[in-house]
Parts: C-alpha cells; structure tokens; sequence
C-alpha cells in the first residue's frame, strides 16, 4: 500500500550570492534541522565557479596555474 505524508518545505530564493555564506546556512539549516528547529529547506541559488578537493586530494589534483589560483576572486577555504 502506498502511504503519502504531506511536510512542510521551506524554499528559500537567494539568487546570486558567494559561496561561503552560502555555505555556511547550509550548514545552519543542516543543524537546526537535526535538532529539530526548523522545517525541511529547499535553497535555490547561483554561486560563482569554485574548486572542490575531497578528502584524499590536494594540490596536485588541481590543473590550473598558481597565477590563476591567485587571480581569483576568493581563494577562501571550506572545512
């Protein structure tokens, strides 16, 4: 038998903003969430391109000049 719950989504427009603040409401969002603080979220945004490095990656991993690298608008780092 199929069983269909109805829950509140929150979605949330941000438009164009930067990735770590960005970042970080995900990260708020996450926590309230599993201390029961708020409702399921749905965020809808366009950051500028970034560069990911999982956990076993580094530098070597990234193909691009370190003049580009420093070039770049927001070299800031996620943990």
């Amino acid at each position: 038998m199929l069983s269909i719950s109805q829950k509140e989504l929150n979605i949330i427009k941000l438009g164009i903003v930067d990735y770590i603040p960005a970042y970080q409401l995900q990260e708020r969002l996450v926590q309230d969430h599993m201390q029961d603080k708020g409702s399921d979220s749905l965020l809808l945004l366009q950051h500028n391109p970034v560069i990911t490095i999982g956990r076993g990656g580094g530098r070597d991993n990234i193909l691009v000049s370190e003049s580009a690298l420093a070039a770049a608008p927001d070299r800031r780092l996620c943990s």
